[in-house]
């Protein structure tokens, strides 16, 4: 026996298709639950429900003046601190070769010597300020992308996305 309906084989001693829900005694199909959709997917946030999103400019303010504070400022703590320790420890380097060449020459008056020392810390000093500069720049322009994207995902799901 076959469902009139959708076709499904039956066996014989059906009442209804399992398929369809065809009554095959009264020779319609059962009514089902009508759709209810799901109002909480999706749904706007309530009327007056402030989003808190993030401004640009604080973060990059933040960014410029204190590497890695834009990012915690945005929410990503971890990579603002490794930003931060990063930044910082390049520069305690820098200034503690400086220093230490500095505090070498102090009593020299001889030029030549004054000289040979400073030209072994130079190419150091030049290398880590390159570094430490480009981890400057990096960290500026992920923290105005990152307060994008936050508040891009805030707007569209109605919370925050990290």
């Amino acid at each position: 026996m076959y469902c009139p309906n959708c076709g499904t084989n039956l066996p014989d001693e059906s009442a209804f298709c399992p398929n369809c829900g065809f009554d095959l005694k009264k020779g319609t199909a059962t009514p089902s639950q009508p759709w209810q959709p799901n109002v909480h997917q999706n749904a706007p946030p309530p009327y007056g429900y402030y989003l808190p999103v993030k401004s640009e400019l604080v973060a990059a303010i933040l960014g410029f003046f204190i590497p890695g504070a834009g990012h915690i400022y945005v929410g990503k703590i971890v990579r603002g601190l490794i930003f931060m320790i990063a930044y910082f420890s390049l520069t305690v380097i820098s200034v503690w070769v400086v220093w230490s060449q500095i505090g070498g020459l102090v009593n020299t008056s001889d030029p030549n010597e004054i000289m040979n020392a400073l030209s072994g810390s130079i190419g150091l000093i030049t290398a880590v300020s390159i570094i430490t500069f480009i981890i400057w720049i990096v960290q500026l322009i992920d923290v105005i992308m990152l307060t994008k994207k936050y508040n891009e995902g805030l707007q569209r799901t109605g919370q925050a996305p990290w």
